[in-house]
């Protein structure tokens, strides 16, 4: 609940996946809204605030809603940081390119993160005074992108194993990019670039078998 606190207290956008209610008044389609009897009491206890006025320009400038992929990985690429508790938000943020922090709140997504090298915090130290430009400066994105071609062919290799799909072991998801930033004069580990840049992943090539 604290994050579209933040956003809205900080003016910054937020991706709505399952906040019905903000779902609906960021579509302009509240009145299908059957919890609208008491959206007073639900902005209240979320933002922190029954000012409809500046709520209704929040969800109509900054709330985001998506129903398709490529045009959620379009508006990633334009971001600086993605920060959220949904794993699948930060894994766009990554295939978009863009440097992302998952909000670990639970064993499962702390191990997921730890897997995949996908950078992360904890819950517990997501407060209303958080550093956003913190946050950003210490997002350890180097080890996910060192570590992403190797965890993407052990991926391959599961899906290949199982007779259903096959998916190419052979490529490697970073050849045409990497996710991040590199600062100063420092070459790129993966694509010899110097100096700040960001690219998005090819997509994998796939074959399903019945």
């Amino acid at each position: 609940m604290l994050l579209p606190r933040l956003a809205f207290q900080r003016d910054l956008d937020f991706v709505a996946q399952a906040e019905l209610p903000d779902i609906y008044h960021a579509l302009g389609r509240q009145n299908e809204d059957t919890f609208a009897t008491a959206f007073s009491d639900y902005l209240a206890r979320i933002y922190g605030t029954t000012d409809t006025k500046h709520l209704n320009d929040f969800f109509a400038h900054r709330m985001k809603v998506f129903g398709d992929v490529e045009a959620w990985l379009r508006y990633l690429t334009g971001q600086h940081l993605v920060f959220g508790t949904r794993l699948h938000g930060a894994i766009a943020g990554l295939l978009a390119g863009t440097p992302a922090v998952l909000v670990t709140h639970d064993a499962r997504t702390a191990e997921m993160a730890r897997q995949a090298s996908i950078p992360s915090v904890s819950a517990e130290t997501v407060t209303e005074d958080a550093d956003f430009q913190q946050v950003y400066d210490a997002c350890d994105i180097e080890t996910f992108n060192r570590n992403a071609p190797a965890y993407y062919r052990r991926f391959a290799k599961v899906f290949d194993a199982s007779g259903r799909h096959r998916i190419d072991a052979r490529r490697d998801p970073v050849v045409s990019g990497c996710v991040g930033r590199v600062g100063g004069d420092v070459a790129c580990e993966l694509c010899g670039r110097r100096g700040s840049h960001q690219a998005s992943w090819p997509a994998p090539t796939a074959a399903a078998s019945r």
